[in-house]
């Protein structure tokens, strides 16, 4: 590998979180994903192995790739870029000698450890990874809204969204911000039951615990909470970096959708990010064939484009999202009859692999 004098590659470490928060606020497509706040948030919540990598220049950084290898007994190993979100992977850097040069260093870290694969989760279309023969696939989609100012941004919703907000506060319920564990716990219960509903593996609730403990009062982690007659009966947990919101995962009780929860919640986080200077908001990812929530999206403006999924395989296949998602799968099945307290305990060792 080629480095001009005074260049270096070395591992991110705790000693230069501070470097790595500045370097990324100079990219405006950086997210949560791209902070030090998320890197040692994996590590201690899910015990990944951060394999990071910077390019240093007369002692900047210059470059850097978020990398995390995944172990599992059974599974085996994976790297990653990055874990527990479907963006922000990939390198951030302007000058593409070290782009390539980072992507050689992680395909070799990939073969040290004789981990299956290296995946990158982006948005953008790379074609240095196609010329590196990764396999690209874009099983999901993210919408994107601007955020201009309040009074823009309901122009922007369709008639029906206006509607469903209305209708939301005439009938009384009610949006306010929480860190109250008691609150969150109840919150989580409703998302155990939702999750379920979708046979899909819960986070556990250290997840969401140690989010609001590390995060919040520092104004990264945002829960809102939809209450109605003082019931929780919604939520939605936000991440909030740079100049991006993020819109992670939400739940509702469904016998109150009728008053429209998740309309309102995600208003609400819309006024929010115009309040306070945010220029995007990030509605998450939808799996590209779920054409009723996509149209959901879409009714606040929002616009859509593919996650791109890179792939470099070392040994083993890639993962099959279509397996994962199918109506047909038979875990999906099963997952939807287990006791909540099972899905709990069995969702937390799952989502450590599914990431």
């Amino acid at each position: 590998m080629n480095l001009e004098r005074h260049e270096d590659i070395i591992f991110l470490s705790r000693e230069r979180y501070q470097d790595w928060d500045r370097f990324v606020l100079d990219f405006n497509r950086s997210t949560f994903y791209s902070s030090s706040e998320w890197v040692e948030f994996l590590i201690s919540t899910f015990g990944v192995k951060n394999q990071s990598l910077l390019f240093i220049r007369d002692g900047e950084i210059i470059g850097g790739l978020l990398l995390f290898l995944v172990s599992n007994f059974f599974m085996g190993k994976k790297f990653i870029s990055v874990p527990h979100g479907s963006i922000g992977g990939g390198v951030l850097c302007s000058e593409p000698r070290i782009e390539r040069i980072l992507i050689e260093r992680a395909l070799d870290l990939c073969k040290k450890y004789k981990a299956h694969f290296l995946e990158i989760r982006t948005q953008q279309l790379n074609s240095l990874l196609n010329e590196l023969e990764f396999l690209q696939s874009q099983p999901f989609l993210t919408s994107h809204l601007d955020l201009i100012d309040e009074e823009s941004n309901w122009r922007a919703l369709s008639r029906g969204h206006k509607s469903s907000i209305n209708k939301a506060k005439k009938n009384g319920l009610e949006i306010t911000e929480s860190k109250n564990q008691k609150v969150l716990k109840q919150f989580y219960h409703i998302l155990q039951v939702v999750y379920r509903a979708f046979g899909t593996p819960i986070y556990g609730f250290k997840f969401f615990n140690n989010l609001c403990e590390s995060l919040s009062d520092k104004g990264l982690v945002k829960f809102l909470i939809a209450t109605y007659n003082q019931e929780v009966v919604g939520g939605v947990m936000l991440f909030c970096f740079n100049e991006t919101i993020i819109y992670r995962l939400g739940a509702a009780k469904s016998k109150y959708n009728h008053l429209r929860p998740y309309n309102a919640l995600l208003w609400h986080a819309i006024r929010l990010g115009c309040k306070n200077g945010f220029k995007h908001f990030n509605f998450g990812t939808s799996h590209k064939d779920d054409n009723g929530l996509l149209e959901f999206k879409r009714r606040f403006g929002a616009d859509t484009k593919p996650v791109n999924f890179y792939y470099h395989v070392n040994r083993g296949k890639i993962p099959n999202f279509e397996n994962y998602t199918s109506k047909y799968n038979l875990a999906i099945k099963v997952w939807k009859s287990l006791p909540l307290k099972f899905t709990e305990m069995g969702g937390a060792h799952i989502r450590k692999w599914i990431c």
